[in-house]
């Protein structure tokens, strides 16, 4: 697993995330992260903070690769 307690291995089924991680970040980071979508967030934070490429990402979310992508793009949009 990753910092996030996300593991992108295969194996793994979905999870729902953790906010726990949010506290200390900026007041603005904080809010905007919590108000995506559970699945919004779990993109975005597996690609831009562990770097997880999208196929990766995909296996761990259960979705296609697209899916993936359009979680990450959607997701910073929100930010």
């Amino acid at each position: 697993t990753d910092r996030l307690g996300i593991s992108l291995g295969i194996d793994r089924e979905p999870i729902a995330p953790d906010p726990s991680w949010l506290h200390g970040l900026d007041a603005d980071l904080e809010a905007a992260l919590a108000d995506l979508s559970p699945e919004q967030r779990e993109a975005v934070l597996a690609r831009v903070v562990d770097d997880a490429p999208y196929n990766q990402l995909a296996l761990a979310l259960n979705c296609s690769p697209e899916t993936a992508r359009s979680w990450v793009s959607r997701g910073l949009s929100n930010l």
